[in-house]
């Protein structure tokens, strides 16, 4: 069988081997960035105050797949994708996950906050590498979709408490954070609090606004109304916490 993504993963070795022999020296703030959160579904926090008319541009797959490529490039590792209650209302979550897998070997965690799942769709996560895929619902729901796991679908509380971690934070610091218009974030956390918007993607590269030194990377306290569930750095150690248990 042809593997479609040899070509771009042939170059992101070559570029991975290119960063590695130029060592950390002179690295930048964008090259602290390991983690790419995006948001497909309409903002959450009813705290959000950025325009959101009806016919705001919203990012077309092509779009989301260059943000995936950009992020990749600064050394993103692992992605994790809100697409809402329903993954019908956004079909490009598939090539994006897959994308994401078969051209940069990333992590990639799935969120929402849907509470069953049609049989289409469980076969559409299973074409994925299931080995680096978590599925991210609500806490009280885990025990209830074991039979998702059964199919090798790794399942996972998206829920961030206190314990796992609390304002303030530094770890925006190592994310990106991307919303369904192209709008980019401190982190999913302020998602729409425009003191905390760094730029457009569709206006500019990730690596080049990421690099602004002007721009807010911390997020000093947790607004009202907000919650951090999902968080990648968060959800990125748990799973590797459940996975050790497994084994």
């Amino acid at each position: 069988m042809v593997n479609l993504f040899q070509l771009p993963q042939s170059i992101a070795r070559e570029l991975r081997k290119c960063s590695e022999a130029h060592g950390r020296e002179g690295m930048s703030l964008a090259d602290t960035v390991e983690y790419l959160w995006i948001n497909m579904e309409d903002r959450t926090q009813e705290s959000a105050d950025l325009p959101d008319p009806d016919d705001a541009r919203v990012l077309t797959q092509d779009e989301w797949l260059n943000v995936i490529d950009e992020a990749a490039a600064l050394g993103v590792h692992c992605l994790v994708a809100f697409v809402g209650k329903s993954l019908s209302r956004h079909p490009d979550i598939w090539p994006i996950c897959q994308w994401a897998q078969g051209a940069h070997g990333m992590m990639v965690g799935i969120h929402t906050s849907a509470n069953s799942f049609a049989e289409n769709y469980l076969q559409q996560l299973q074409q994925l590498n299931l080995a680096q895929m978590c599925l991210f619902v609500s806490k009280p729901l885990v025990d209830s979709l074991g039979h998702l796991q059964q199919r090798g679908i790794n399942i996972c509380a998206a829920s961030v408490t206190e314990e796992d971690h609390t304002p303030p934070c530094d770890m925006p610091k190592c994310m990106v954070c991307v919303d369904r218009h192209g709008h980019l974030y401190t982190c999913g956390l302020v998602l729409g609090q425009q003191q905390f918007c760094l730029g457009s993607v569709l206006e500019g590269h990730i690596e080049d606004i990421l690099n602004d030194e002007e721009l807010p990377r911390e997020v000093p306290v947790r607004p009202e109304g907000c919650n951090c569930d999902a968080c990648p750095p968060v959800m990125a150690e748990r799973v590797a916490k459940t996975s050790n248990l497994a084994g």
